[in-house]
């Protein structure tokens, strides 16, 4: 049996140095590559952040690690010995991290997160201890939502409707856009922003449309640092803006309908209070100049005031009135009545009542009854009174002073 050489052994030991030499200079230039980009999410989505070995191998078996530099804890998804590892794992990340076991064999460490949350944005860690390799990789998470539009009003300079949009739970702040059937821009106007306490962005925008060939607008809300674009579309009916016009036109009318009766109710006043002036006018020039106030100098002598009535039930006052006075106003004059000394009572003359000569003014007990001659006044205190009662009546001027007494 022929026995290797020396020289055979040698070269084989060579072969297997230089081999390993090959496969630890290999294996050092290995490297863990990541995204060159940010990895860009909406709050909700099922994500993958990539981190891979190149060149490949099995690292299924090998200590792996994601973490985040600015959580405490710092890790998010650790795996030793062929096993997850939790117990140090961040709360926030519970039950929402995975590692593909088929990409470990392949040197494929992404790292699977899903139901991503506004909070999981940041910079994350992918490292391989035992290599000493890693890489890094940039999460922007963003949030968004449709906008709705409604009908906020008319602008009735411009014959218009007033559009609004409004769209809430964004993230980062969105832009809005108003659009035509075509496309082109509409001027709008300024973007009202509210940002809730969860840093969550509402936005409202306000357009005034005109009728056009296909009345087809589009409010855009979009947020280019997420690349995330949400648009709704509404269609407004020919016959809306034909409903706007003529209210306009109802509104025109009424309001030239209402200028109208105003003039006319104020003319209808006018020429009613003139009419009263002149008649007025009139019967001062027919009575000799008019009303005179009547003074303590001037007042006519009264002819004796009657307490009549066979039940003792009404009064007649007829003043003599002078020549030259032609009639007396009792306005503010005064009647007190006393019956067998007792307490007075007073009538005053409330109403502009004139006395020509000759007249007379007659006072009824208030409950006289239907069988009473006819009156000119009813007085509510005055009480029957009985002919063997002492009735004593004065007569009052406007000046308090007692212009006749007549005692029955």
């Amino acid at each position: 049996m022929n026995r290797p050489s020396f020289q055979s052994t040698h070269k084989i030991l060579i072969v297997l140095v230089l081999h390993l030499l090959l496969t630890h200079s290999c294996r050092g230039q290995s490297q863990l590559i990541g995204p060159s980009q940010p990895i860009v999410a909406t709050v909700g989505d099922d994500i993958m952040l990539p981190c891979q070995l190149h060149p490949a191998e099995d690292v299924a078996a090998l200590a792996v690690e994601w973490t985040r530099p600015d959580l405490d804890p710092i890790f998010v998804h650790v795996r030793r010995a062929g096993q997850d590892v939790t117990y140090f794992k961040h709360p926030s990340y519970k039950g929402r991290t995975s590692l593909s076991i088929d990409g470990l064999k392949q040197g494929n460490i992404s790292l699977k997160l899903s139901k991503v949350k506004l909070s999981d944005g940041g910079k994350y860690r992918c490292h391989i201890p035992k290599l000493n390799k890693q890489s890094f990789v940039d999460l922007i998470v963003g949030a968004v939502s449709s906008p709705f539009i409604r009908l906020a009003g008319i602008d009735r300079d411009r014959g218009g409707v007033v559009l609004q949009c409004e769209s809430k739970g964004w993230h980062s702040q969105p832009e809005v856009f108003w659009l035509d059937s075509e496309g082109n821009l509409l001027s709008a106007g300024p973007t009202e922003t509210v940002r809730a306490p969860d840093g969550l962005y509402t936005v409202s925008s306000r357009v005034t449309v005109e009728k056009s060939h296909s009345n087809n607008f589009t409010c855009r809300v979009q947020q280019n640092k997420i690349n995330q674009i949400r648009e709704t579309h509404i269609i407004v009916a020919d016959d809306f803006f034909k409903i706007q016009s003529s209210s306009s036109s109802a509104i025109i009318r009424l309001a030239v309908t209402l200028v109208v009766c105003i003039v006319f109710i104020v003319a209808v006043f006018l020429f009613g209070w003139k009419w009263r002036q002149n008649m007025i006018k009139k019967g001062d020039e027919t009575d000799g100049g008019g009303n005179k106030n009547l003074s303590k100098s001037d007042d006519p002598e009264m002819q004796p005031l009657n307490a009549a009535g066979t039940d003792g039930a009404n009064l007649t006052v007829s003043p003599a009135v002078s020549e030259e006075n032609k009639y007396l106003k009792l306005e503010g004059w005064r009647l007190r009545v006393t019956v067998n000394d007792q307490n007075p009572i007073m009538f005053t003359f409330d109403k502009s009542i004139k006395l020509r000569a000759e007249n007379k003014v007659t006072i009824w007990v208030f409950d006289g009854g239907i069988h009473n001659p006819p009156s000119d006044l009813k007085w509510k205190d005055l009480r029957r009174w009985a002919k063997a009662d002492k009735l004593l009546v004065e007569l009052i001027n406007c000046h308090g002073e007692i212009v006749k007494t007549t005692e029955v």
